[in-house]
């Protein structure tokens, strides 16, 4: 069973950073890869809303505000499906890049391509949490963080695992929970940073989308796969792994203090 794993986002963060700049020319690629057809769908849903918003007429302004709202909020819903259904395409190649980089494997942008078999799971998980997202929203937007932070490894644990999107959310749902508050902050955080990219006149969101999904990539790894983590020196000396889950743990341990199991 997995147990709940504390949020480090000091660390996470800096070897999610680390990582891109090491291989920024290959995550700038794919990221302008990922964001094209996003960009494509979003201007056109744009162009439709502004050609097809309806006038507020001063004869009936309360229901013209009203349908104008009604409308604004359909096409949002549906910009957010349509991007869904393309990103669901490259997301799963991108997290395979992203382990692959943390396992000290090459990587190229067409690895971007690597992760289509997870494609319909991966567009499932992505829309049952954008709806629950969608649903928090409309409570004062607090619910929408914690869906998102609760649900933060649903797609790397459908890609490492190949689990299915109900699957997958259960398990991300049970390693988040015993700090679900540090985990919803963590997530926004991450999406924040991620955002700066956009504010930043656009061009910044090929280095800050990255860094997204490598933050999530690593924090997967310490919550689910910690015995891929690499070990400093110092690491070495004071830590051994866990006989049952293969955590790191201090060398003088007689628990591990992520399953419980005892190293006597």
């Amino acid at each position: 069973m997995i147990q709940s794993t504390k949020v480090r986002f000091g660390e996470w963060i800096t070897e999610a950073w680390n990582l891109l700049t090491a291989k920024w020319q290959t995550w700038v690629a794919m990221t302008i890869i990922f964001i094209f057809p996003i960009i494509l769908i979003y201007g056109f849903m744009q162009y439709f809303s502004f050609t097809t918003q309806p006038a507020i007429t001063e004869e009936n302004i309360i229901q013209s505000l009203i349908d104008s709202f009604m409308q604004s909020m359909t096409l949002g819903l549906v910009t957010q499906f349509m991007i869904s259904f393309a990103s669901a395409f490259f997301i799963g190649g991108i997290f395979n890049t992203a382990f692959k980089q943390m396992n000290g494997e090459e990587i190229s942008p067409s690895d971007i391509f690597s992760g289509t078999e997870f494609y319909v799971n991966i567009l499932v998980a992505s829309l049952i949490v954008s709806l629950l997202e969608f649903a928090g929203a409309f409570l004062c937007y607090i619910p929408s963080l914690i869906v998102r932070g609760l649900f933060f490894m649903t797609i790397p644990l459908i890609v490492r695992k190949n689990l299915a999107p109900l699957d997958a959310m259960k398990e991300s749902f049970n390693a988040t929970k015993g700090d679900w508050v540090m985990y919803t902050l963590f997530a926004f955080v991450v999406a924040l940073l991620s955002a700066l990219g956009v504010i930043a006149c656009i061009v910044g969101v090929v280095f800050t989308l990255p860094l997204l999904f490598l933050t999530t990539a690593v924090a997967y790894r310490d919550c689910f796969e910690p015995e891929l983590k690499p070990m400093s020196r110092v690491d070495e000396l004071y830590s051994k792994y866990c006989r049952n889950c293969g955590a790191s743990i201090p060398v003088s341990s007689s628990y591990c203090d992520k399953c419980g199991v005892s190293q006597v």
